[in-house]
């Protein structure tokens, strides 16, 4: 998706936005400290217009945003880099109009930066997972970015995190009213800087982003104990086979479309930043589907103009 904004030009530096579950509003956050709520326009070519400045008061600033499922309203959450995370709620009048966001909660569980916020699948309820320096539990050290696992009628919450070694997979387990680990995927001991669950699959794959490159696992078996398998990935010119995919420089951002077939990575190498999409072949391989790039700006152009 290509956002344009066309009535925010002053919304510049953003640091992550979010989008609501139909794909028609959207909340952006950038360095200014300015957090808008933006709604579409125009569907044919996405245009966007602010609609809305939520009166977040934090310093530092908002660096992470969340949309929570339609289910339980318009909700979304705000965290920043000293820990805190606040829930907005915007109200409605007895006739259905939407009225002001009003802030409902604010979280201050955390004392480092916040790295990713996340609400679960609307099944589980308005449940929000936050994941930043000081760890979503004790036991998973510096938390960097987390994902829930699509709900399944039967089997517990469950989500994925990662952190500066590794990546972990929890679930709840009712009966304690806690969170266990179910598995351990291998990163070669470096940071997650972003990881996602695919959706709509019979087979559960998830995607990391580290230093090492993209990983990408499958898992099978009990909640309890889960079997993990690292899958191929095919290079370049397809004639040989990795542990991860062959990215150009360091992968930021992975995540699966809404069915699972497709995976997109951003990654940037110097100067130059690209997009890459990744399918799975017949043979149960990842490799390139299609690439965008963005090339440095030429500086000697201006010699070119008379």
């Amino acid at each position: 998706m290509v956002v344009t904004y066309n009535t925010c030009p002053e919304l510049t530096g953003i640091h992550n936005c979010a989008f609501n579950v139909d794909l028609t509003r959207m909340i952006v956050c950038n360095a200014k400290g300015r957090v808008q709520i933006c709604d579409r326009t125009d569907q044919q070519q996405q245009l966007w217009q602010a609609t809305i400045d939520l009166p977040v008061k934090t310093k530092p600033a908002v660096t992470q945003v969340a949309w929570a499922h339609s289910e339980h309203g318009s909700v979304v959450a705000c965290g920043s880099d000293d820990g805190l995370v606040t829930i907005w709620q915007q109200a409605q009048t007895l006739s259905g109009h939407d009225e002001e966001w009003i802030q409902r909660a604010t979280l201050t569980d955390s004392l480092k930066p916040i790295n990713q916020l996340q609400f679960a699948p609307a099944q589980l309820g308005p449940q929000l997972a936050v994941a930043s320096d000081d760890g979503y539990a004790t036991s998973c050290g510096g938390c960097k970015c987390l994902s829930w696992r699509p709900h399944t009628h039967g089997l517990p919450p469950m989500l994925v995190i990662g952190t500066t070694e590794a990546a972990t997979v929890w679930y709840h387990r009712k009966a304690l009213a806690d969170w266990a680990q179910a598995a351990v995927l291998d990163t070669g001991n470096q940071s997650v800087t972003s990881i996602d669950w695919a959706p709509g699959r019979t087979v559960e794959l998830i995607a990391a982003a580290a230093s090492t490159g993209v990983h990408i696992w499958s898992l099978k078996g009990k909640v309890h104990e889960l079997q993990v398998q690292q899958m191929e990935c095919l290079s370049s010119n397809e004639e040989t086979t990795l542990d991860c995919l062959p990215i150009d420089g360091h992968a930021w951002k992975v995540q699966f479309d809404r069915m699972g077939t497709l995976l997109a990575t951003s990654a940037m190498d110097g100067d130059s930043s690209s997009v890459c999409v990744w399918e799975m072949n017949m043979t149960g391989q990842w490799c390139l589907s299609s690439r965008i790039t963005e090339d440095p700006p030429d500086t000697s152009a201006g010699a070119m103009l008379e």
